[in-house]
């Protein structure tokens, strides 16, 4: 499928992204829809101040409502000092999320949680951030075999996300120039990985 605005383009037995100047080129990951009612995981970009974007990964229910709550794993800053941050929160949009992509299902929960509380963060590394924390906590998920279902491999999902926010940034969704009605007020803007196209806009 291609779209002119985007160039968006894609199989059902792969996936990629590839970028060439204002072009992007989509492929998806399974043409196959994720089963079962498993608590799903989804990379977050929220808006912080300057440039970029805070990285977390979410953990919520397959079906949601606008009570619906998940759980977010990330590494955080306070007072010049990371630490790692796990927190229950509500899965409806707040002020500060932007986009979410779904990535995987979430096998066993216990096994999801073992890790995340495992990745260390790296204050020591030159160039380390909260993006950096992500990255390891979703490769070893990845690795693991037992935690969350089949994937794609970071650098796919984190492209991915990049691609997303700024569809949703040139759509005027975050600076509310868009047209009244054209988004949810709840719901946080959703692209899948296995079906290649928005969940929610």
């Amino acid at each position: 499928m291609r779209h002119n605005t985007d160039y968006i383009s894609y199989r059902t037995n792969s996936f990629f992204i590839r970028r060439s100047q204002s072009a992007y080129t989509l492929t998806i990951v399974s043409g196959s829809a994720m089963p079962s009612d498993k608590n799903r995981l989804y990379l977050a970009l929220y808006a912080r101040g300057g440039q970029g974007y805070h990285w977390a990964l979410l953990v919520g229910p397959k079906y949601e409502g606008v009570n619906s709550r998940g759980k977010r794993y990330h590494a955080k800053q306070q007072m010049h000092q990371w630490r790692y941050d796990e927190l229950d929160i509500p899965m409806a949009a707040t002020n500060m999320i932007l986009v979410r992509v779904l990535a995987a299902k979430v096998k066993k929960m216990d096994c999801l949680e073992s890790i995340m509380r495992s990745v260390p963060v790296r204050p020591d590394v030159p160039g380390w951030t909260c993006r950096s924390w992500v990255e390891e906590a979703y490769r070893t998920l990845q690795s693991d075999g037992k935690a969350i279902g089949p994937c794609p491999d970071w650098e796919t999902l984190s492209e991915t996300a990049l691609w997303y926010v700024q569809k949703k940034v040139e759509e005027h969704r975050f600076d509310g120039l868009a047209p009244s009605g054209q988004f949810s007020t709840w719901q946080v803007s959703t692209w899948t990985m296995v079906e290649g196209q928005e969940l929610i806009l």
